[in-house]
């Protein structure tokens, strides 16, 4: 716990220098620059957002604000932030890196999974999984050249998606 509040999931960049922890109560992730003099906290200049997750070489973090939707924004500054075209808070799901960072899949609980490009903000659907049975969250891994996207779902159902065509 940090001054008491409980800590929910938190994350730590590959250099560990920054952190970013999910406070609880509050619903909202605070991010916070590591130094030899202890730790401060990075400006996100108006986003709430609810958890923060690390791209890989961190050049650039996502947020989901749960009143705003899905932000990209760089994690040293806490700026540069640009809000991602056609994704919202309501739809959940954890972002999922591609091995280059240029792209992140979100999931969502009804089975619909969006491709973000993250130089431009701007995501495509994927095929869902059966529109008709109950959502089950599936996990998601991008190949190792980040041209495929492999999903598993709860109930053993497994697809592939080439980015390109979808």
């Amino acid at each position: 716990s940090i001054a008491g509040v409980p800590i929910g999931d938190s994350g730590i960049s590959v250099d560990g220098d920054l952190v970013a922890t999910n406070l609880v109560q509050d619903y909202r992730s605070e991010l916070w620059r590591v130094t030899d003099e202890g730790a401060e906290l990075v400006d996100l200049h108006g986003l709430s957002p609810f958890f923060i997750w690390f791209s890989p070489f961190e050049r650039l973090a996502a947020a989901i604000d749960l009143q705003h939707g899905l932000f990209l924004f760089d994690p040293t500054t806490g700026g540069d932030q640009r809000k991602v075209d056609g994704w919202d808070a309501t739809r959940g799901g954890n972002p999922w890196w591609s091995p280059d960072g240029a792209t992140v899949a979100v999931e969502s609980e009804s089975g619909r999974v969006s491709i973000v490009d993250t130089a431009t903000g701007t995501a495509k659907d994927l095929e869902a999984w059966d529109p008709y049975q109950p959502p089950a969250l599936p996990a998601l891994a991008f190949g190792p050249d980040g041209h495929q996207l492999y999903g598993l779902h709860v109930d053993g159902t497994f697809v592939r998606w080439e980015l390109a065509t979808g």
